[in-house]
């Protein structure tokens, strides 16, 4: 699935609002970096929430893979983390047909940069 700027800013803005460390292991990383990603818990082609902060925690390569190859422990392991009512929410809203207009997108980027920008004053003081 291609990704564009919005899945970028996206990206950006969870690995911040985690602090670079992987939820699973707790390990950190300097960024900038490519070792830490956004994980979805559900998929991008889930467009929903596809750019919802609570469908996606940061993850290093190894975890995010080890979640990947064992899909069943994923759900468990976030359905723990988050709570059963959180898990079925975003799990309905994954499943609902969403269409965005161009001005939903610009929204949900504005957004997203507001937090990004938020996160980031945040860390200086």
């Amino acid at each position: 699935m291609k990704r564009d700027g919005l899945d970028a800013l996206f990206s950006n803005y969870i690995r911040s609002r985690d602090s670079y460390t992987c939820q699973r292991c707790k390990k950190y990383y300097e960024p900038p970096t490519r070792a830490i990603h956004a994980a979805h818990i559900f998929s991008r082609r889930h467009r929903g929430v596809r750019w919802d902060p609570e469908n996606a925690i940061a993850l290093c390569h190894g975890c995010h893979t080890f979640f990947t190859g064992d899909p069943e422990y994923f759900t468990e392991w976030v359905e723990n983390r988050i709570g059963t009512q959180a898990y079925n929410l975003l799990k309905f809203k994954a499943r609902k047909t969403t269409k965005y207009t161009k001005f939903d997108l610009s929204q949900i980027r504005k957004e997203l940069k507001a937090k990004l920008a938020s996160l980031k004053c945040e860390k200086r003081s």
